[in-house]
């Protein structure tokens, strides 16, 4: 019964694409969803088009622009609290705020356990829809916030300090098989007894 829910659910997607509807959760900032396709929230919008101008135009990460925007402009979440780093960074990669259809993004692989697996940018179907997708920013905006992201990822993860815990030689590299997870090196004061 599970497996045809799942099976049903995937076929309903996949019509749904077909057909230009816009699938997902209502739940996208700057947005309301009106009979499968997008209308601009201008409320919300005004903070998107703030996220976009203000990542390109100051010299901050993700998680710093969250609290910023909190701070100075009161902007938070659906619980009240400031907007996570990783959040905006979905909101800046994702290609709706420049007014394109955009979905196939993840899949669920098990139904049993609802595991999912994300798609890689490049099987996204993506394609410019300004009367399904009405865009926030401007295709320029979109593309000079998104240049810059992804030159700070490509910089942080080239970053040996950080990437892949290559701080210390066997970060990452010494796996608990009872647990299932991989052991990482933690020290703190003498106090707090780690």
């Amino acid at each position: 019964e599970i497996r045809k829910l799942s099976e049903r659910v995937r076929f309903g997607y996949k019509r749904s694409v077909e057909k230009g509807i816009v699938p997902g959760s209502n739940n996208i900032y700057g947005y309301t969803k009106n009979k499968g396709k997008l209308v601009i929230d201008e409320e919300q919008a005004k903070f998107i088009r703030l996220i976009f101008e203000t990542y390109v135009s100051e010299n901050i990460g993700v998680h710093r622009l969250g609290f910023k925007l909190f701070d100075e402009y009161g902007v938070t979440n659906y619980s009240g609290k400031p907007i996570a780093g990783t959040v905006i960074k979905n909101i800046i990669r994702n290609p709706k705020y420049k007014g394109y259809f955009c979905a196939h993004k993840e899949t669920t692989v098990d139904y049993h356990d609802r595991k999912r697996k994300r798609f890689k940018r490049d099987e996204w179907i993506v394609y410019k829809d300004n009367e399904t997708c009405p865009p926030i920013v401007s295709e320029e905006l979109w593309d000079k916030a998104n240049e810059i992201l992804k030159t700070r990822t490509e910089s942080y993860q080239n970053n040996n300090y950080w990437s892949s815990g290559l701080k210390y030689p066997f970060s990452s590299k010494i796996y608990c098989k009872e647990h299932n997870t991989n052991f990482q090196r933690s020290h703190g004061s003498r106090k707090k007894n780690r």
